[in-house]
């Protein structure tokens, strides 16, 4: 998403900026259900029909505490985010004032015109309403400051176009609540290069610059400012319309968000201003659909070095004869309105059936304009002539958007024109160009300037350099092909290599290739040298890469290193100084050790892996050995095998660590990190409904009050269809609330549909509230399929809150990924602090792989069995460590064991057989017992040792007496 509106949303403004009630607050709720709980419907957030907020959605107010960044550029009529609206101090009257602060740009704009409120200019209020317009203010607004109760100093608005409104209640001015405010807004003002000044301007090219390099952030060295000076006259060109009034030929007036993606606003701009981007040299610019001609470059025979793809006429199912399509009438307080439709009589019957097509000019507000790109691009369309070609070094001159000549005698084409479209440049094999049909008849009166190339800043010098990266690659055994060199050509301008293949000081082969890379065969065993020179154009030639390689089996690897990973295994065999160049190293891999290592015994009872220096295996086992079986390869033969054995990581903290990890990245270890907040989830669904039904049964006794409210809504249009139905059931009496609240919603547009079903019970007295809240949803779109059932169960006393969380959630997308979750948390706020006891199962797939789990978190476990009519805990769990009774574990790795009374065999009988080790008395007795290797045994209080050399005896000076054994050293 793009950047948010924060400039003047404080931390405080956060909190303070809601619709307060009572008085005028109060009022304007009753005075109507399109403004219930002062805003519930024109201040929600909208649900865009189209990938972009289109007129009429900008002409409508909305109310966030963070919003994305809205530029407006030209001249257009929006509404703006209502971020802040509170009523004046004191009791309610009839004459309660309303304060409410609008963004309506995250810029500073030129200046702003007429006002709005509903449909009414604001003017026509008189006293009931006024405003002030802040234009990037540096200070707080005392007004604001004086009459607002929660506006604070720091609530600025540096760097933000917003107005200041204060409306007086009056049922006769307000009847239906609230108005929706809208502005004639003229822009931000724009850099133009040709006069070095930023003024205001709807220039189309400008505001296509200003969006590279205020938004896209694109630095001025990478800017040809050259094409948009080109572009912007081109664009201030003076066009009569029919009714006899000038006008620029393209300007671009309207607005967007920084969170639409960059392309597509791109896209809308050059679209609006029959433009494309352009990359050249390093340097963005822009290219004008305009005729640059008479044509100065011509494409001859003799320059073509490969075959030329032809297409004549543009296929059928390609075709368009017919432009139908939207833009927004200025003349109509910036409506978005069709245009008239442009329609070739000619075509149409050419073709035998109209075939049209659909154009949004959303920056378009002249209906001239939008006819004349519509005819424009129509006629390029239709100019389906294409050209593909690939040419020598002299097409390095011809860059897109230059008109030339084509001259091919030999199949009839002589010297058409055609316009350069796309243009590829590869040092070593040409230039590769496509070329369309081009003529002023396609532009009538658009007529260009010729394509200024920007020069390339860094060239190459002095001689050919030598290629790079040699290297040789054994690809397979035998005498048919060996392996292959590969480098890369180091200058730009390389013609050809010659590759010399020297044994012995004599060049057994010598050959020639375009690109870089050569097969090698016929080698007999030996070891070779290879030389590879590059050749320019002019037939200058670089000095050598050299690189040594060797035909011939390979020796055994001289040791093979496995490194144990956390379920994996790492093997990497090592050559050592006897190895020849050009080789590489097979893996074979087995769960059992083989009988021996002869190639018949592993490669038909073992898996191969595959060719390269190292092999990682995964999803192995911890704790389990592991072979492999390894061998020399290079392109003349393969060595013996050689074995080796590892164990994966074992270490239970690492692994716990490591496992721990991923689970929480994972949708199940996501769910238990969340925390539980107090929900509310009824709203209104945004936006005039087509019909609605409204019910109320309502009664009143002193302080004491009883309602039924019912609201039935239904819209329907070319493109979007919605129905919600909310029925409330409230009680009250002297501040003591109860109410349920159930809110159906049915929304259908062209490629997504979304159901939901939220009902709420709520009881509160004071800051002491308890509810239960119950939110069902099922949305289906073109690229994934989303359900999800939520419970929660809340209780809350002032700041201490009591939650309990049950959800399930299903989704699958396009790609292929999706997952199955189901969920239940329950936790407590105390002292502003959140504790959380949790449990989740899911099921997962990403990237191809499915996972499932079960993840649990407290700070206690308990298992419990209830046996004779008892609870017995026979395994607790706490803060991390587990607490068990009895235990039966057939096989059991252990890091590290601490034992606090004895361990014994199970047949151990004193004297006998068995063994048994007491920890607290360090007794210890082995009925049999074998020791190997170096040992120590130490008695007597250190006189007496035993030990691999024998029995030694010590006297009361410390020097041995007595040694039976070998002599100590």
């Amino acid at each position: 998403m793009g950047k948010t509106v924060t400039n003047i949303v404080s931390a405080g403004l956060m909190i303070a900026g809601v619709i307060a009630t009572g008085g005028l607050g109060t009022a304007l709720i009753v005075a109507g259900i399109a403004v219930q709980a002062a805003g519930t419907m024109i201040f929600k957030d909208k649900m865009p029909s189209m990938s972009y907020r289109d007129q009429s959605e900008r002409k409508q107010m909305l109310r966030s505490a963070v919003a994305s960044e809205t530029i407006i550029v030209g001249k257009t009529v929006c509404s703006g985010l209502l971020f802040f609206a509170e009523e004046e101090r004191g009791e309610q009257d009839e004459h309660e004032r309303l304060f409410m602060a609008l963004a309506l740009a995250a810029h500073k704009v030129d200046h702003i015109g007429r006002i709005w409120l509903n449909d009414d200019l604001i003017g026509t209020f008189g006293d009931k309403a006024g405003y002030e317009f802040h234009n990037s203010r540096t200070d707080c607004d005392p007004y604001m400051l004086k009459n607002a109760p929660s506006w604070k100093e720091d609530m600025i608005g540096d760097g933000l176009a917003w107005l200041r409104l204060t409306l007086r209640y009056d049922a006769e001015k307000f009847p239906y609540g609230v108005p929706n405010v809208k502005v004639e807004v003229w822009g931000k003002q724009l850099f133009d290069p040709r006069t070095n000044k930023t003024i205001w301007s709807n220039n189309g090219a400008l505001v296509v610059l200003d969006f590279y390099r205020s938004y896209l952030g694109v630095p001025d060295a990478d800017i040809d400012f050259e094409s948009f000076k080109v572009a912007a006259d081109l664009c201030d060109e003076p066009v009569v319309s029919p009714e006899g009034v000038a006008e620029p030929r393209y300007t671009i007036n309207g607005a967007y968000e920084l969170s639409e993606s960059p392309a597509s606003i791109l896209d809308h701009m050059h679209k609006c201003i029959a433009a494309e981007p352009t990359y050249v040299a390093g340097k963005h610019g822009i290219l004008m659909q305009a005729y640059n001609g008479p044509a100065v470059l011509r494409i001859e025979p003799n320059q073509i070095i490969d075959t030329v793809n032809i297409t004549p006429e543009l296929a059928l199912r390609d075709a368009t004869n017919a432009i139908y399509g939207t833009f927004v009438d200025a003349e109509q307080l910036h409506i978005k309105t069709d245009f008239e439709p442009v329609i070739i009589e000619e075509w149409i019957d050419e073709d035998g059936l109209e075939i049209k097509e659909n154009m949004d000019y959303r920056f378009v507000t002249s209906p001239y304009q939008a006819s004349r790109l519509a005819n424009l691009y129509l006629r390029k369309k239709r100019a389906g002539r294409r050209v593909q070609l690939r040419m020598n070094m002299d097409g390095y001159a011809y860059r897109p958007g230059e008109v030339i000549l084509l001259n091919l005698p030999h199949i009839g084409i002589q010297n058409l024109e055609f316009r350069v479209a796309e243009w590829k440049f590869h040092p070593q094999e040409g230039v590769d160009i496509l070329l369309e049909e081009d003529g002023a008849y396609i532009y009538e009166d658009i007529i260009g300037k010729p394509f200024v190339r920007p020069p390339f800043t860094v060239l190459p010098t002095g001689g050919v350099a030598p290629p790079l990266n040699l290297s040789f690659v054994p690809v397979s055994i035998g005498e048919i092909v060996q392996g292959y060199l590969s480098w890369k050509s180091a200058a730009a301008d390389v013609r050809y290599n010659t590759v010399n293949i020297i044994q012995d000081g004599k060049v057994v082969q010598s050959i020639q290739v375009p690109q870089d890379r050569v097969d090698l065969s016929g080698l007999v065993r030996g070891s070779y040298r290879a030389e590879v020179r590059s050749i320019n154009a002019a037939g200058a030639m670089s000095a050598p890469a050299i690189i040594d390689f060797d035909i011939q089996a390979p020796p055994k690897p001289v040791s093979v290193e496995v490194t144990g990973g956390m379920f994996s295994l790492t093997c990497v065999p090592r050559a050592g100084e006897s190895a020849q160049h050009g080789y590489t190293f097979e893996f074979w891999f087995s769960d059992k050790k083989l009988a021996n290592t002869n190639d018949l015994e592993v490669t038909t009872k073992s898996n191969r892996l595959g060719q390269g220096q190292f092999w990682t295996k995964e999803n192995l086992k911890a704790g389990t050995d592991y072979w492999f079986y390894v061998r020399t390869v290079n392109s003349y033969g393969k060595s013996p095998f050689v074995e080796a054995v590892g164990q994966a990581n074992a270490l239970p903290a690492d692994i716990i660590d490591e496992m721990g990890g991923q689970f929480m990245t994972t949708e199940a270890g996501k769910r238990l990190e969340e925390q539980l907040n107090w929900l509310n989830e009824a709203s209104l669904i945004n936006g005039a409904a087509t019909f609605e039904v409204q019910q109320d049964l309502f009664t009143k006794h002193g302080q004491s009050m009883a309602q039924i409210k019912r609201l039935d809504r239904v819209f329907a249009d070319a493109n979007l269809a919605w129905a919600q139905s909310i029925v409330e059931v409230n009680a009250s009496i002297n501040g003591v609330k109860a109410g349920v609240i159930k809110n159906d919603q049915a929304i259908a547009d062209l490629d997504k549909a979304f159901s939901k079903s939220v009902t709420e019970l709520e009881s509160s007295i004071g800051e002491v509230k308890s509810g239960v809240v119950k939110n069902d949803q099922a949305i289906a779109s073109l690229n994934k399929s989303f359900a999800e059932s939520q419970t929660q169960v809340q209780s809350k006393l002032d700041e201490q809150m009591a939650i309990v969380n049950t959800k399930a959630t299903t989704e699958f997308t396009a790609k292929g990924e999706g997952y199955a979750t189901w969920d239940v948390n329950a936790g407590v706020w105390y002292n502003k602090t959140f504790y959380k006891a949790g449990m989740v199962i899911s099921a997962e797939v990403k990237a191809g792989k499915v996972s499932t789990y079960i993840g649990f978190m407290a700070n206690n476990f308990a298992f419990i069995n209830p046996t004779n009519g008892k609870f017995e805990t026979f395994m607790y769990m706490k803060d991390g460590q587990i607490f068990m009774k009895e235990t039966f574990i057939d096989k059991a790795w252990l890091n590290s064991v601490v034992v606090t009374d004895k361990m014994t065999s199970a047949n151990y009988v004193p004297g006998k057989v068995g063994f048994n080790i007491d920890a607290k008395t360090g007794d210890a007795e082995f009925n049999k017992l074998l020791i190997s290797g170096d040992f120590k045994i130490v008695g007597d209080a250190g006189r007496v040792l035993v030990d691999g050399t024998g029995m030694t005896v010590y006297d009361e000076n410390g020097r041995w007496g007595v040694k039976v054994g070998r002599r100590p050293a």
